[in-house]
């Protein structure tokens, strides 16, 4: 199956491409005459980001191995604000806010060191529940295009802003059944929250349609993309990427 970060560039190009070759030649001529807007959308991430953290605590004065892989799922459903000011002819500066926030439940994998034999790990696993969020500052450079007097097509893009609440894991404890020591059991998971900032960029499309002169509705198609590196619990480094292909649907207020 596709993933959405190959796919995001080429829809977002199509889109705009589509929306700006079928306006009508007198578009070409009209100038963008807001003063300024407001887009109140809510939106749904689509674009998964998956990634792998890899401990190697001691226990029983042995090296352990915990892993957990995350899904990083898509299919969030964001909040997203955004307004823009006119500057000159079809060109405006602008900016949004987006946030999301997700729980997954991975499986944490471990081999555990055996407390009476040295270099005879057992095997154990339990799921825990794990939260993810991000909100989102995005700046943006605008051109707007009146295809028609109750249509507007908007191309976005500039940097953006990204923090990032993850949880990892910090550690686990170890529930014995007992001699011979054949078998171990994770009584529990210990979670460590990073919360870190990631700089990155945001391209995207509007399409406005008014229902009065002031008031609309609009469809939104971002793709966001930023990276930031944070230590894990053993202190290390993990690369984490941030962002992905956003839709929306909302409300679109003009002021003229």
């Amino acid at each position: 199956m596709p993933r959405f970060d190959t796919l995001a560039t080429p829809i977002l190009i199509g889109l705009c491409s589509t929306l700006l070759v079928s306006s009508p030649a007198r578009a070409q001529s009209t100038e963008w005459s807001d003063r300024a807007f407001v887009n109140v959308n809510l939106g749904y991430q689509l674009t998964a980001r998956p990634f792998e953290e890899q401990l190697a605590p001691v226990i029983y004065s042995e090296r352990a191995l915990i892993g957990v892989a995350h899904a990083g799922d898509g299919g969030k459903l964001t909040l997203d604000l955004g307004g823009g000011v006119h500057l000159w002819k079809n060109l405006g500066v602008g900016g949004a806010f987006t946030k999301f926030a997700a729980t997954e439940t991975p499986t944490v994998n471990a081999r555990i060191p055996n407390p009476a034999f040295f270099n005879q790990p057992r095997a154990a696993s339990k799921a825990a529940p794990f939260q993810r969020a991000e909100s989102a500052i995005h700046i943006q450079a605008l051109y707007v295009v009146p295809v028609t007097s109750r249509i507007d097509v908007a191309l976005s893009g500039g940097p953006s802003l990204i923090d990032v609440q993850q949880d990892f894991v910090q550690s686990i404890e170890v529930a014995e059944a007992g001699p011979p020591f054949t078998t171990v059991a994770i009584g529990n998971v210990l979670l460590l929250t990073r919360d870190v900032r990631a700089f990155g960029f945001n391209a995207g499309a509007d399409v406005t349609w008014f229902v009065t002169p002031l008031v609309g509705v609009g469809v939104t198609a971002r793709y966001v993309r930023g990276s930031v590196t944070t230590p894990l619990s053993d202190g290390s480094p993990i690369d984490l990427v941030v962002g992905g292909f956003q839709v929306g649907l909302g409300a679109r207020i003009r002021l003229r």
